[in-house]
């Protein structure tokens, strides 16, 4: 007779001191290597995700001495309340990085585990310099894209094609779409480049944490959702050699803000104040926040 296999609760209630991998020997007859965009909550509770929020935004905004164009309000409303997949993420790439912003935009990040890299869709936000490029500041992704994503993916894979594998992956899609498992994923994948930028810069020891950031648009017209999580350095590990434990745990709590869209005439500086952390462009560091 086969002993049944141990539930989620009781799986993450010892896996504080495990590796990736050997979190995933768990599952020995389900196949949990597969892609982010499959993830699940199972693979949620292997990473031991919380979410808290979605919270009310602080009532915070970015100083800024060269306001925005009145034309990046326009095209923020105009785009982002339309039906087409595209649309919303023009929206926020008006938003932040036309008329002189602070960032500039950049398709897609990587999304590393052990030696393999992934490319993950979305639109990402990288701090504005004048000679080299700055680190990730934050990535968006929209439930709409998301959706017309695995709906690729289940074709392609119906179609009997290879299908690449990497990450963690096991269970039943959650039906909580603020615990969105692909938003974990993008998380990582913006640490993973915040900390690379430090590790090139040579100051790892400024830097003992950081906090990625991933803005997630819904059906609701009127708000955008902010997901950020204070990152260590061990985590970022864990994925760059996930066969060798972490020295303590290292979970990863995930906090969620609601940002209200109106009035537009202040979205810019107000997100601009969440990402850097900062209320004038003084307090924004290269690092693209102003406490790293």
């Amino acid at each position: 007779m086969e002993t049944p296999e141990r539930s989620a609760s009781q799986v993450t209630d010892d896996v504080d001191r495990l590796s990736l991998y050997q979190r995933a020997r768990r599952y020995p007859r389900s196949r949990i290597i597969v892609e982010p965009l499959l993830w699940t909550k199972l693979q949620l509770d292997l990473l031991q995700c919380t979410f808290t929020g979605p919270h009310p935004a602080p009532p915070v905004i970015m100083e800024l001495d060269n306001p925005a164009h009145e034309d990046i309000y326009k095209d923020f409303a105009w785009s982002f309340s339309r039906p087409r997949p595209r649309d919303r993420p023009d929206a926020m790439r008006a938003i932040f990085c036309s008329f002189g912003g602070l960032l500039r935009p950049l398709n897609d990040l990587y999304f590393a585990f052990g030696s393999r890299d992934l490319l993950l869709s979305c639109l990402a936000f990288v701090v504005r310099r004048e000679i080299s490029s700055g680190p990730v500041a934050a990535a968006y992704i929209d439930h709409r894209q998301l959706v017309r994503l695995r709906a690729r993916k289940k074709t392609y894979e119906y179609a009997g094609r290879q299908r690449h594998t990497l990450g963690l992956c096991l269970g039943n899609e959650t039906n909580e779409q603020f615990q969105e498992p692909y938003i974990v994923a993008l998380l990582i994948a913006v640490a993973q480049s915040q900390w690379w930028f430090i590790v090139k810069s040579g100051l790892e020891s400024q830097a003992s944490s950081i906090k990625p950031m991933v803005f997630f648009s819904t059906d609701d017209k009127e708000s955008l959702y902010l997901y950020s999580a204070t990152v260590s350095s061990a985590f970022i590990s864990m994925f760059d050699n996930p066969r060798v434990p972490p020295t303590a745990p290292q979970p990863l709590h995930i906090q969620i803000t609601k940002i209200p869209c109106k009035p537009f005439e202040t979205l810019r500086n107000r997100m601009y104040a969440l990402v850097f952390s900062a209320t004038t462009p003084d307090g924004v560091s290269i690092y693209g926040r102003g406490d790293v």
